[in-house]
């Protein structure tokens, strides 16, 4: 292949992706970055930014991670305004009657559960907003 094919097939490579994105563009429709959902649809139910329309708005929302199922129960998706409020919801408080557990902490957006004095731990659910606990530090053995 001579220099000017090459140049030619760049160009013509050039203008196929132009084409693409300008056809890809046509079809773009804004999600919301959170839980993948069109902006015009709402947010999914098990997003942590989900307000269901039946309950009062609450400051913040917690939903269980729970890595093996395909869909939550609504008890774990709750509401709530405080960081006293979060530790009373029962699938959270069941976490702390383990018998080695240590104390919840806070990684970005995920409430932590640690044992055995930080050494080991597990995601436990999403928060929408931070809320006042320790802020998430591993320590390893």
């Amino acid at each position: 292949m001579d220099t000017i094919e090459w140049y030619n097939n760049l160009q013509l490579k050039k203008s196929q992706k132009k084409l693409d994105d300008e056809e890809r563009a046509k079809n773009y429709k804004p999600t919301f970055q959170c839980c993948g959902n069109e902006i015009n649809v709402g947010h999914h139910k098990e997003c942590v930014n989900y307000d269901p329309p039946d309950q009062p708005v609450r400051k913040n929302r917690i939903v269980a991670r729970c890595p093996n199922a395909y869909f939550l129960d609504d008890d774990q998706m709750v509401g709530f305004d405080t960081t006293e409020e979060l530790l009373e919801i029962d699938f959270v408080k069941n976490w702390s009657k383990i018998e080695t557990f240590y104390r919840y902490s806070i990684s970005g957006n995920h409430l932590m559960a640690e044992y055995e004095n930080g050494k080991k731990w597990w995601v436990i659910g999403n928060i929408r907003n931070i809320v006042d606990l320790p802020k998430w530090i591993p320590v390893y053995k």
